[in-house]
C-alpha cells in the first residue's frame, strides 16, 4: 500500500514512509491508511475488471433446469355478480354462423354478465320466446368464460336456436 500522506512510496512492512517520513503507525496514519484501504477496495469492486469475464452477471443467465423461470401469473377473469339487480339483456345487432361453432349472436351485453351454461330467454317478434343454453362467449374473436355488462360480445349457444335474427332480446332474469 502506498504512503497515505505523500502517495508515493510503499509502506508495507515499514513504520515510517521513505520519502515523507510521517509514521504509518500513529493514530491519524492508521486511519488514514485505513480509509484507503477501504475506498481502494471499492474501487476495485465496481471496476469491470474485478469480474471474470467468464463469469456473466446474474441477469444475464437464462433459467435452467435447477432454477425455473419465473411463471406467468394468468389475467385476473372477471368473477359473476351474483348481487345484480339487473338480469341479462342484449339486444341482437347481428347473426353469425360460425364453422364447428355453432350460431353466434353479437350485442352489448347489458344489466349482468353473461357466462358459459347461463339459461337464457329469446324474445324475438317473430315467434314465441324460447330457451337456450350459452355454450361460449366471444370477445374480440378469443374464447371467454365471461361477458360483464359494457363490452360487446357473441354468445355462441349449445342448442340450435329456432331462428334468431337481428333485433331480437337475449335476456336472463336476476338471481
Amino acid at each position: 500500500m502506498k504512503c497515505a500522506y505523500c502517495g508515493q512510496a510503499e509502506v508495507d512492512g515499514v513504520d515510517r514512509c521513505p520519502v515523507c517520513g510521517k509514521s504509518k503507525n500513529s493514530l491519524h496514519g492508521r486511519l488514514v491508511n485505513w480509509i484507503t484501504k477501504k475506498y481502494l477496495e471499492a474501487q476495485e469492486a465496481r471496476s469491470p475488471k474485478a469480474a471474470p469475464m467468464s463469469q456473466p452477471t446474474r441477469l444475464e443467465l437464462p433459467p435452467t433446469a435447477q432454477e425455473p423461470a419465473p411463471e406467468k401469473t394468468p389475467a385476473k377473469k372477471p368473477e359473476y355478480n351474483s348481487s345484480a339487480r339487473d338480469g341479462f339483456r342484449m339486444t341482437v345487432a347481428q347473426v353469425h354462423k360460425l364453422p364447428g361453432l355453432g350460431v353466434g349472436a353479437t350485442g352489448m351485453v347489458e344489466g349482468a354478465e353473461v357466462f358459459m351454461g347461463m339459461e337464457i330467454t329469446v324474445s324475438t317478434a317473430y315467434g314465441q320466446p324460447f330457451p337456450l343454453e350459452v355454450a361460449n362467449v366471444l370477445k374480440d374473436g378469443e374464447l371467454q368464460e365471461i361477458a360483464v355488462p359494457g363490452e360487446e360480445a357473441t354468445i355462441l349457444f349449445k342448442n340450435t336456436p329456432q331462428e334468431l335474427h337481428p333485433g331480437d332480446l337475449l335476456n336472463a332474469p336476476p338471481l
